[in-house]
Protein backbone atom coordinates (compact mmCIF):
# COMPACT_ATOMS: atom_id res chain seq x y z
CA UNK A 1 0.00 0.00 0.00
CA UNK A 2 1.37 3.04 -0.54
CA UNK A 3 -0.09 7.35 -0.40
CA UNK A 4 -0.72 8.90 -3.41
CA UNK A 5 -2.33 12.13 -4.66
CA UNK A 6 -4.89 11.42 -7.18
CA UNK A 7 -6.01 13.36 -10.24
CA UNK A 8 -8.76 12.69 -12.62
CA UNK A 9 -8.17 13.15 -16.07
CA UNK A 10 -10.31 13.18 -18.96
CA UNK A 11 -8.94 12.20 -22.21
CA UNK A 12 -10.92 13.28 -25.50
CA UNK A 13 -10.83 13.99 -29.09
CA UNK A 14 -11.21 17.39 -30.80
CA UNK A 15 -10.97 15.08 -34.56
CA UNK A 16 -12.86 12.00 -33.50
CA UNK A 17 -8.92 10.72 -33.59
CA UNK A 18 -10.66 7.26 -31.38
CA UNK A 19 -7.07 5.54 -31.63
CA UNK A 20 -5.13 8.50 -30.42
CA UNK A 21 -7.18 8.50 -27.48
CA UNK A 22 -6.44 4.78 -26.58
CA UNK A 23 -2.99 5.42 -27.06
CA UNK A 24 -3.07 8.41 -24.60
CA UNK A 25 -5.21 6.23 -22.27
CA UNK A 26 -3.01 3.22 -22.27
CA UNK A 27 0.20 5.53 -21.99
CA UNK A 28 -1.31 6.85 -18.93
CA UNK A 29 -2.58 3.61 -17.52
CA UNK A 30 1.58 1.97 -18.09
CA UNK A 31 2.90 5.71 -16.71
CA UNK A 32 0.51 4.25 -12.74
CA UNK A 33 1.85 1.25 -13.19
CA UNK A 34 5.59 2.39 -13.36
CA UNK A 35 5.33 5.34 -11.36
CA UNK A 36 2.91 5.88 -8.76
CA UNK A 37 4.27 4.63 -5.87
CA UNK A 38 7.85 6.56 -6.07
CA UNK A 39 6.00 9.36 -7.54
CA UNK A 40 3.43 9.88 -5.17
CA UNK A 41 0.73 10.40 -7.65
CA UNK A 42 -2.18 8.56 -9.90
CA UNK A 43 -3.87 9.89 -13.00
CA UNK A 44 -7.04 8.14 -12.77
CA UNK A 45 -9.14 8.05 -16.12
CA UNK A 46 -12.34 9.68 -16.26
CA UNK A 47 -14.99 9.20 -18.72
CA UNK A 48 -15.99 12.22 -21.47
CA UNK A 49 -19.50 12.85 -19.18
CA UNK A 50 -18.04 13.64 -16.33
CA UNK A 51 -18.45 17.40 -15.04
CA UNK A 52 -15.61 19.57 -15.37
CA UNK A 53 -15.82 20.44 -12.26
CA UNK A 54 -14.93 16.47 -11.26
CA UNK A 55 -11.90 16.83 -13.63
CA UNK A 56 -8.20 18.28 -12.57
CA UNK A 57 -6.50 17.43 -16.19
CA UNK A 58 -7.72 18.00 -19.67
CA UNK A 59 -6.01 16.22 -22.55
CA UNK A 60 -7.31 16.96 -25.56
CA UNK A 61 -5.88 15.34 -28.82
CA UNK A 62 -6.14 17.27 -32.40
CA UNK A 63 -5.95 15.37 -35.30
CA UNK A 64 -6.71 17.12 -38.87
CA UNK A 65 -9.79 18.76 -38.20
CA UNK A 66 -11.67 20.36 -35.14
CA UNK A 67 -15.39 18.96 -34.41
CA UNK A 68 -15.99 20.63 -30.99
CA UNK A 69 -13.74 23.45 -29.07
CA UNK A 70 -16.19 23.79 -26.35
CA UNK A 71 -14.72 20.92 -23.19
CA UNK A 72 -11.07 23.10 -24.17
CA UNK A 73 -12.64 26.82 -24.00
CA UNK A 74 -14.89 25.30 -20.95
CA UNK A 75 -11.56 23.60 -19.09
CA UNK A 76 -9.76 26.53 -19.63
CA UNK A 77 -12.29 29.30 -18.20
CA UNK A 78 -12.78 27.03 -14.85
CA UNK A 79 -8.17 27.66 -14.66
CA UNK A 80 -7.69 23.61 -14.74
CA UNK A 81 -4.83 22.68 -16.60
CA UNK A 82 -5.24 21.59 -20.12
CA UNK A 83 -3.13 19.48 -22.48
CA UNK A 84 -3.46 19.65 -26.15
CA UNK A 85 -1.71 17.07 -28.57
CA UNK A 86 -1.20 18.25 -31.92
CA UNK A 87 -0.96 15.83 -34.81
CA UNK A 88 1.50 16.84 -37.03
CA UNK A 89 1.70 14.55 -40.13
CA UNK A 90 -1.18 15.72 -42.49
CA UNK A 91 -1.57 13.60 -45.67
CA UNK A 92 -2.46 16.12 -48.24
CA UNK A 93 -5.18 13.95 -49.59
CA UNK A 94 -6.98 13.61 -46.56
CA UNK A 95 -6.30 17.48 -45.20
CA UNK A 96 -8.98 20.10 -46.69
CA UNK A 97 -6.99 23.24 -46.49
CA UNK A 98 -10.13 25.15 -45.01
CA UNK A 99 -10.02 22.72 -41.87
CA UNK A 100 -6.24 22.59 -41.69
CA UNK A 101 -6.08 26.76 -41.36
CA UNK A 102 -8.99 26.29 -38.71
CA UNK A 103 -6.97 23.59 -36.83
CA UNK A 104 -3.67 26.06 -37.17
CA UNK A 105 -5.81 29.28 -35.47
CA UNK A 106 -7.23 26.86 -33.09
CA UNK A 107 -3.21 25.93 -32.39
CA UNK A 108 -2.51 29.65 -32.30
CA UNK A 109 -4.84 30.52 -29.51
CA UNK A 110 -4.67 27.89 -27.18
CA UNK A 111 -0.67 27.65 -27.57
CA UNK A 112 -0.51 30.70 -25.26
CA UNK A 113 -3.19 29.74 -22.66
CA UNK A 114 -2.70 25.76 -22.13
CA UNK A 115 0.22 23.47 -22.48
CA UNK A 116 0.41 21.95 -26.16
CA UNK A 117 2.45 18.98 -27.51
CA UNK A 118 2.66 18.32 -31.41
CA UNK A 119 3.09 14.22 -32.35
CA UNK A 120 4.11 12.82 -35.42
CA UNK A 121 2.77 9.28 -35.08
CA UNK A 122 1.29 7.05 -31.84
CA UNK A 123 4.57 5.67 -30.56
CA UNK A 124 5.20 10.03 -30.29
CA UNK A 125 2.22 10.42 -28.66
CA UNK A 126 2.54 7.82 -26.13
CA UNK A 127 6.15 8.97 -25.36
CA UNK A 128 4.88 12.87 -25.02
CA UNK A 129 1.44 11.98 -22.92
CA UNK A 130 4.11 9.86 -20.38
CA UNK A 131 6.74 12.57 -20.27
CA UNK A 132 3.90 15.54 -19.79
CA UNK A 133 2.83 13.35 -16.33
CA UNK A 134 6.00 13.56 -14.92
Amino acid sequence: MFTAKVFRVMVCSLSGTMEEVFVAKDAIRKWNQENAEHAGRVYMLVEESMHQEDVDVLIGVVGNWIENTDVVEDFIAARKKVLLFFNRYHDPKNTMPSEALIVAEFKRVFQAISITYEYINNDDLTLLVRNSLD
